[in-house]
């Protein structure tokens, strides 16, 4: 996102996944063709993307990843969690 936020959970569990893109922007193949600028981030075009399905990795060509940092966490009912600008998450629903 383009901008900080924060997300509280009322109810459940959440799953999150994050990888900053400041670190790894030139091995992230963005889903708009490189319009994020690591040493220029307040004059980024937009916001971008990577297409990457979490349920079903290919690490023969996702190869890159391999490498990469991410950080991982549960969040619980009741729980609010920073989410830094334009850092890359996934977030899954864990209860129904």
């Amino acid at each position: 996102d383009k901008e900080w936020n924060v997300n509280c959970l009322l109810s459940g569990r959440k799953r999150w996944v994050f990888i900053n893109p400041f670190d790894y922007d030139e091995d992230i193949p963005w889903a708009r063709g490189q319009n994020f600028k690591r040493d220029d981030p307040l004059n980024n075009r937009w916001t971008d993307w990577w297409y990457l399905n979490p349920d079903s990795v290919d690490l023969i060509v996702q190869n890159k990843l391999r490498s990469m940092d991410y950080y991982e966490l549960i969040q619980e009912a009741g729980d609010c969690i920073f989410i830094p600008y334009a850092m890359l998450h996934q977030v899954e629903k864990l209860d129904e």
